[in-house]
């Protein structure tokens, strides 16, 4: 329940890949390739967690414009980066 509670408070909760269980304590892994990236963007339905993406530091251009083209598809106002 922590976990999810601060989740919902990071800039790239959108990118999180699957947590794993290790000897030295949960692995949280991360989508870092752009089209790892794009797919979990065309899933998300959460405005609040795409417009944190687009706050992600050395972000992909190609991963921006597909935030965008979501916001626009969701009907929410475009933010510029």
């Amino acid at each position: 329940m922590v976990a999810e509670m601060i989740a919902k408070t990071e800039l790239g909760r959108l990118f999180y890949g699957p947590i794993y269980e290790t000897p030295g304590g949960p692995l949280q892994t991360y989508h870092c390739d752009a089209a790892s990236r794009i797919d979990a963007v065309k899933r998300c339905s959460d405005r609040a967690a795409l417009e944190d993406a687009l706050q992600t530091p050395e972000l992909q251009k190609s991963v921006a414009d597909a935030i965008h083209r979501r916001l626009r598809k969701l009907g929410f106002v475009e933010i510029t980066s």
